[in-house]
């Protein structure tokens, strides 16, 4: 054997020893699963936690809007019919929107034709967690909406702002006296 190709062989037996040395060491791991378990659990709690805001603040948005409908039938005095959408109009995507309208108009969808109708609407503020990098909601509020044309809205502070609006109140004459017509 000559001296070049046993320095092959010596460099291939210590490379060998070197690897078989190398995998039997526990310094790391290639993958961290506790890392990305952790991860992953962060991940489940921010859903969760945001879910669960979602639903409690809808509780809250349906307990406001019927006492809105009280306060409205109240402040009415009965001449007017004032429903939650959802009622009003049998379909539950409507749940949010509050319907004033003069009457049940023989099973005429009230979102068509003469109605004064407004939306309460949660408020959710999104931001990106670090740690996963995934984007999460917080309800931060509730807001009231009607349409000024059918793509804009426009948001009111509360309802004693949407009820000093100009068009509120011009559309709640109208409603009035077109009940008192009939």
């Amino acid at each position: 054997m000559t001296q070049n190709q046993q320095q092959i062989i010596d460099s291939l037996i210590a490379e060998f020893n070197r690897r078989k040395n190398d995998s039997q060491r526990v310094d790391f791991n290639l993958i961290d699963i506790n890392e990305i378990d952790e991860i992953n659990n962060l991940h489940k709690q921010l859903t969760e936690d945001s879910l669960q805001d979602g639903i409690v603040w809808k509780k809250h948005r349906d307990e406001y809007i019927d006492d809105l409908i009280k306060k409205i039938s109240h402040d009415l005095q009965g001449r007017l019919m004032v429903k939650r959408g959802d009622i009003a109009t049998g379909n539950k995507n409507y749940s949010n929107y509050i319907f004033i309208y003069t009457n049940e108009r023989a099973g005429r969808n009230p979102i068509d034709g003469d109605v004064l109708k407004f939306c309460v609407n949660v408020v959710s503020k999104y931001s990106t967690n670090e740690v996963t990098k995934e984007r999460y909601g917080k309800c931060i509020g509730l807001s009231l909406e009607r349409y000024v044309t059918p793509n804009s809205r426009k948001e009111y502070k509360d309802e004693q702002e949407l009820f000093n609006c100009e068009y509120t109140k011009e559309r709640l004459k109208y409603l009035l006296r077109k009940k008192d017509c009939q």
